[in-house]
């Protein structure tokens, strides 16, 4: 006789059993599970110019210490121009330890919460999900997720999406808060849209941005995590970043209708 396994380890909902069909855990109030951990030694980082100092991880927020950059360049901006010199985070998309590949149209969805009061530099911040993390050329890279970005003197965060090089954001009074949410995969960049969110997780401003990028196929799919600037920008010796962040992915059973 075989056995099958009753009830979720995760939510303790009934998935199934006997000869009847199996019966997926509830989609309803789905946990985020724990913030992302720069620091927990799952996250492999490549840092082209060793422009990180020091990571530390504290109340859910990673903190980055920078070394200094003294001449500034659109190589260290995620969403603009050709080349990402910037240092990143990364790790494999697995869901129940499978792993992901760009054949699967995956939700990849993130959220992104900012310190508005650490503005060292003007910097601009990734999370999101792409094909190749280990490249230089955001075009090879493929990625698209959340993003938000500040400038030294404002009280905000500009937030929204992050589609391989090129972003769409806006803000709402002093929000520091961004659920965004990825269709990617089919062998394609695809769509991503985003909801700024008040402290109360209520939508205050909304907005999405197509891609136009073909993905390789049957590649492995990739988390990535990754600080930069905001345009052309110096930053001085122990300049810091400090943010929260979370994503998830939902891979449908698509193969199974078409």
């Amino acid at each position: 006789m075989s056995i099958v396994q009753v009830f979720s380890p995760t939510t303790g909902a009934a998935i199934g059993g006997g000869d009847g069909p199996v019966v997926s855990a509830s989609l309803y109030n789905i946990p985020w599970g724990d913030p992302i951990n720069l620091t927990d030694g799952t996250w492999t980082l490549l840092d082209p110019d060793s422009l990180v100092k020091a990571t530390s991880f504290a109340g859910g927020f990673n903190t980055i210490t920078f070394n200094a950059l003294g001449t500034g360049s659109q190589d260290y901006n995620w969403t603009s121009g050709a080349n990402i010199r910037s240092p990143r985070w990364y790790k494999n998309v697995e869901i129940n330890e499978t792993q992901i590949t760009t054949d699967d149209i995956t939700n990849a969805l993130f959220y992104m919460e900012v310190d508005n009061s650490v503005r060292d530099f003007s910097s601009l911040v990734v999370n999101g999900i792409c094909e190749d993390p280990t490249s230089t050329v955001l075009l090879t890279m493929r990625g698209t997720g959340a993003t938000y970005n500040m400038t030294t003197g404002g009280t905000n965060a500009p937030m929204g999406v992050w589609t391989v090089n090129g972003s769409a954001t806006t803000t709402s009074g002093t929000n520091n808060r961004v659920f965004t949410q990825s269709q990617w995969g089919g062998r394609h960049t695809g769509s991503t849209s985003f909801t700024l969110l008040d402290a109360n997780g209520f939508r205050v401003q909304n907005g999405s941005r197509n891609s136009s990028t073909a993905l390789s196929n049957t590649a492995n799919a990739r988390w990535v995590v990754g600080p930069g600037t905001r345009g052309i920008q110096t930053i001085a010796e122990d300049d810091q970043v400090k943010f929260k962040a979370y994503h998830k992915a939902v891979k449908m059973n698509t193969g199974a209708i078409v």
